[in-house]
């Protein structure tokens, strides 16, 4: 875990440094790498144990700090901004945040035995509802990068609210910090399943008026949609894999986060080349709330 934090806050920082698209690209393909080991040997381990101890809605907290997270980076970055500094700096300052969070994270740790998640016996049994969770988890990550990626430049380009642009992602991380609770007690009334459904329905709508609704009060909305979804869909999501891999809960979190990163590879640069072509980010979004509402209906299932 610590491994993949560190090599995740250093490719961050090392991005004001490069100077190709090829540096670029291997920044960011070996940042994706640690950052996705880092979040299923985490989720792994933390929600074992929280289940463990019959305290899983402990899980809400971990859930709500990539929120947090986002909401952190985002004032960050705004505030370097108005001080008139350029691009490298930011990068920069981004992972020196994120290696500082990185020495709050060790001194969190246990220090004694490492946890390793259990695998029982008979643990490469996953059912036709696993592959299906897999398949809905996969569209999710398709359909909310989109949204994800060119919210700045949807806002941007929407004329009634491109004033608000700077505060776009901050309101975006932290709606995502008190979600995780809401769509848990969702959950508990629902299932993980029920939840999961109504969750990404929400987050469709959310989608589709980031370029529907038009002035600060649409994109807010809009905003709050998707930034009060993205979370409880990854908590949600997780949780119900959980459940069904029961057996070898770590090979069923990292195929569902396998099956979320083809997603995220698919979705921008899918949304990017038909805006390119269209010159608007609508049709991109029709397919991609249309992908949610399919993930909502594997999940139902």
């Amino acid at each position: 875990i610590l491994g993949g934090l560190i090599a995740s806050a250093a490719t961050t920082g090392a991005m004001g440094l490069a100077r190709s698209v090829s540096f670029f690209v291997i920044l960011r393909m070996t940042g994706g790498v640690a950052s996705a080991i880092a979040f299923v040997l985490t989720c792994a381990a933390v929600l074992e144990s929280l289940a463990e101890s019959d305290r899983a809605e402990l899980g809400t907290v971990m859930f709500a700090g990539v929120g947090a997270g986002i909401a952190g980076s985002a004032s960050l970055t705004a505030a370097l901004r108005a001080m008139g500094l350029r691009w490298p700096v930011l990068w920069a300052a981004g992972g020196a945040l994120s290696m500082l969070g990185v020495l709050v994270c060790r001194q969190l740790l246990p220090r004694g035995k490492p946890h390793s998640p259990s695998m029982k016996a008979g643990a490469a049994r996953l059912d036709r509802r696993f592959a299906r969770i897999t398949i809905a988890y996969g569209l999710f990550g398709f359909g909310y990068i989109i949204t994800a990626t060119f919210l700045v430049a949807i806002v941007r380009s929407n004329a009634g609210a491109h004033s608000i642009e700077p505060l776009v992602w901050v309101i975006f991380g932290l709606s995502a910090v008190p979600s995780i609770g809401l769509w848990r007690a969702v959950g508990r009334r629902l299932g993980a399943a029920g939840a999961f459904a109504l969750a990404a329905l929400t987050e469709a709508l959310g989608v589709m008026g980031t370029v529907i609704w038009h002035g600060v009060a649409g994109v807010l909305a809009a905003t709050l949609l998707v930034g009060g979804t993205f979370m409880g869909l990854t908590a949600l999501g997780l949780t119900r894999g959980r459940e069904l891999a029961a057996r070898n809960p770590q090979r069923g979190l990292a195929l569902m986060t396998s099956a979320f990163g083809l997603g995220q590879i698919v979705g921008p640069g899918f949304a990017g080349a038909l805006s390119d072509r269209l010159g608007s980010f609508t049709l991109a979004s029709v397919i991609a709330a249309a992908a949610l509402i399919v993930a909502a209906a594997l999940a139902a299932i």
